[in-house]
């Protein structure tokens, strides 16, 4: 950027395209729906799409299941004939491509230009909502939503009477709340089971 540019710090003096919106002729009109639906960017439109493509590829194609047992237990999938390595350079392939969409929008879809920093953090914030939403694509997406709506209100205090920093400070807040509820649901959800006392005279099962 420095050497086309000139610039370390943006390319906001380089002439860039941006990805177009989508607009709905018939739900534009209905007050309150219209303006959450109509005109948002072809790539937000590209990730819901994604969530219910991703759930069927994990839980009804041979790819997702060679991919849940590879990530399971590699060694019992390579057992069974299945090409770990393989299926592990697909998985990176398949991941990277969504992510690397991610930040087309938020430099061609958001804003029409490249900001250093600009990402702020949210990386952090999508692996806060994949956990957050059990690894399940599903829940990921409503994670994903919620996670959404406290970025979208910090927006919107921004416009209000009310300190920068907390305002910055909302998404990262519940994030922090968000995996700390994660934690809590996990270790009810999860109890230790307890093993059963061998018969006299068998040698005991040690649980790792």
């Amino acid at each position: 950027m420095y050497a086309l540019l000139g610039d370390k710090g943006g390319t906001s003096r380089l002439h860039s395209g941006a990805l177009p919106s989508v607009r709905l002729p018939l739900v534009e009109d209905v007050p309150g729906l219209g303006a959450v639906l109509s005109g948002q960017n072809v790539l937000t439109w590209a990730a819901l799409a994604a969530t219910p493509a991703v759930a069927w590829l994990l839980y009804r194609a041979r790819f997702g299941f060679h991919l849940r047992a590879v990530g399971e237990h590699p060694e019992a999938a390579r057992s069974v004939g299945i090409h770990v390595h393989r299926v592990q350079f697909r998985a990176l392939a398949l991941s990277g491509a969504p992510a690397g969409a991610a930040g087309v929008f938020l430099s061609m879809g958001a804003v029409s230009f490249f900001v250093t920093g600009m990402t702020a953090g949210r990386g952090y914030i999508a692996l806060a909502a994949v956990f957050l939403g059990a690894l399940r694509p599903w829940g990921v997406f409503l994670a994903a939503l919620g996670f959404g709506t406290a970025e979208a209100l910090a927006v919107q205090l921004g416009n209000l009477a009310v300190p920068s920093q907390l305002v910055s400070a909302i998404p990262y807040v519940f994030t922090l709340l968000a995996l700390a509820f994660f934690a809590w649901r996990r270790r009810r959800t999860s109890p230790t089971a307890a093993v059963p006392a061998a018969p006299s005279g068998l040698p005991t099962l040690e649980t790792p």
